[in-house]
């Protein structure tokens, strides 16, 4: 019988696996409450991981102009992780219903 603990083991996915070096680390003022703001991911990118320095609601949205209506909730300065991506541009929407918020981005490429 195979050893199934083992196989799921090697064959985990990891940020360590798929990209090499450092990440680039930016952030994104965050001024006013309920207003949507966006980043640019560049081409290349293979894994992100984005949340707030606060401990704010983030909205997080993949189109433009849905970050107040069909979104994904993060609490707390809780991270959204990407990885695996196929190295096209991609750009994210969000807002916070708290003003004076930063967006922390790290990128690996």
């Amino acid at each position: 019988m195979a050893n199934i603990g083992s196989s799921i083991a090697t064959s985990r996915v990891t940020l360590a696996n798929l990209v090499a070096g450092a990440g680039i680390v930016k952030t994104v003022s965050m001024a006013l409450a309920d207003t949507e703001y966006s980043h640019t991911f560049p081409t290349g990118i293979k894994a992100f991981t984005i949340r707030l320095r606060d401990t704010a609601i983030l909205k997080l949205a993949f189109t433009a102009a849905a970050s107040g209506t069909t979104y994904f909730t993060l609490y707390g300065s809780e991270p959204f992780d990407s990885i695996a991506m196929d190295g096209t541009s991609l750009s994210v929407y969000f807002q916070s219903p708290s003003a004076g918020q930063t967006l922390e981005v790290i990128e690996w490429s």
